[in-house]
């Protein structure tokens, strides 16, 4: 999934994130704000009955 979100009201205000699946259970988002900085989020996910 890619998502691309910026303000209509201004252009300085953007964010472009990616979230890959590796499997059932485990995801990498990645993310890019308007300022340039990166960050990497690994999520873990278990159902539990």
């Amino acid at each position: 999934m890619l998502t691309y979100a910026t303000s209509v009201n201004t252009t300085s205000q953007q964010l472009l994130q990616a979230e890959v699946s590796i499997n059932r259970h485990l995801s990498l988002v990645l993310a890019r704000d308007e300022s340039g900085v990166l960050s990497m989020v690994i999520k873990n996910t278990r159902r539990y009955r």
